[in-house]
């Protein structure tokens, strides 16, 4: 989800975006997001997912929704 989240956001923006190494997961209770390479690219995918990760933070912490 967030990957493609970070892709389709991008997409206007650039043709390559499909070609994005967008990733993300967890590690123990840390939410770790790979961003694609350009600046660009990491300031249009933080704002993709900026609302996500409050949500995110809760969950692993075990507030639940």
């Amino acid at each position: 989800g967030v990957g493609e989240m970070i892709r389709s956001t991008s997409s206007p923006y650039t043709p390559f975006a499909m070609f994005s190494r967008a990733l993300a997961g967890t590690i123990d209770n840390s939410c770790v997001v790979a961003f694609p390479g350009s600046p660009n690219g990491v300031r249009e995918g933080l704002a993709a997912i900026v609302p996500a990760i409050f949500h995110a933070k809760s969950m692993l912490r075990g507030e639940g929704h």
